[in-house]
């Protein structure tokens, strides 16, 4: 399987999901199926971070690495974003976060 750039399908959504898990970012469109310039710039930092080949595209080589990363044991660190002064300030946030394809949990206290 070849994903690239113009590529739209539930793999690149997959794809996605995987680049945000491992702290890859795509800040504009999140886990939308769509592969364009935000998912080929994480996939070559991907790619440059592993030493593949750097070509934006999620082939064989780059699709084995990512399901090896995701399935290596790995401690689990959370980050916190900060604290607000209203719980309508904190959902705004999560919101964002969401629409990005992170998880998120809202707390009180």
């Amino acid at each position: 399987m070849l994903l690239r750039n113009g590529s739209i399908s539930r793999s690149v959504r997959q794809l996605q999901k995987d680049l945000l898990e491992l702290g890859y970012s795509l800040p504009s469109f999140g886990a939308d199926g769509s592969y364009g310039n935000e998912t080929v710039n994480a996939v070559r930092e991907l790619q440059n971070n592993y030493n593949l080949t750097v070509d934006g595209m999620a082939g064989p080589e780059t699709l084995a690495t990512i399901k090896t990363l995701l399935t290596e044991e790995t401690e689990l660190y959370r980050v916190q974003v900060g604290a607000f002064t209203t719980k309508q300030r904190a959902k705004k946030m999560e919101d964002k976060l969401k629409a990005a394809g992170f998880e998120t949990y809202l707390v009180k206290g």
